[in-house]
């Protein structure tokens, strides 16, 4: 038995994705970069601003978001995730109980602890302690991409940049619903 659908396929992840899946419409772009932060091994971590305008026909949708990049200064190439504004104040709250559970770990022997955060973009940010107590920060742009190591103490960083990046989306309409 054929069935003939003209459905669209579902696109998975942010709301931000989907607007740039967008066919037969015109796609406005805006992208602000908000900062940078220096990881190991060269690599450098980007967070921009993101705001999509899609206009088909008479109407026209606005999307807000944040674009993280991770750049190689050698090879100069980039991968990138994509995350909702809504997504944002739930970042900030596991930056914040990774930062603070980093710390109460860091004094006590245990065996290998990961945490991780994850996005529906499926980028991970998180830390790992060794049973030796050695801690690592890592942010994985993508579920196949490489991870990018950096200092436990550069979350504060990283969610002083993306605090920055949503302040600047406020300012240009942004809100949660």
């Amino acid at each position: 038995m054929e069935t003939s659908s003209n459905a669209q396929p579902v696109i998975e992840g942010t709301n931000v994705r989907q607007f740039l899946a967008q066919k037969g419409s015109i796609v406005i772009k805006e992208l602000r970069e908000v900062g940078k932060l220096k990881a190991e091994y060269d690599h450098s971590i980007i967070v921009s601003t993101m705001i999509l305008g899609i206009v088909k026909g008479k109407t026209r949708k606005t999307s807000y978001g944040v674009r993280l990049s991770r750049t190689e200064t050698e090879s100069y190439s980039e991968l990138s995730v994509l995350l909702d504004f809504d997504e944002l104040p739930e970042l900030m709250d596991s930056f914040d109980f990774i930062g603070s559970l980093s710390v109460s770990l860091k004094s006590k022997q245990c065996d290998y602890t990961e945490v991780v955060y994850s996005t529906k973009d499926d980028a991970q940010f998180g830390f790992y302690q060794t049973n030796q107590q050695d801690q690592q920060a890592f942010i994985k742009i993508s579920p196949h991409g490489d991870t990018t190591f950096l200092d436990v103490g550069h979350f504060v960083k990283l969610k002083t940049l993306f605090l920055n990046a949503q302040e600047h989306l406020i300012t240009r309409g942004a809100s949660i619903e």
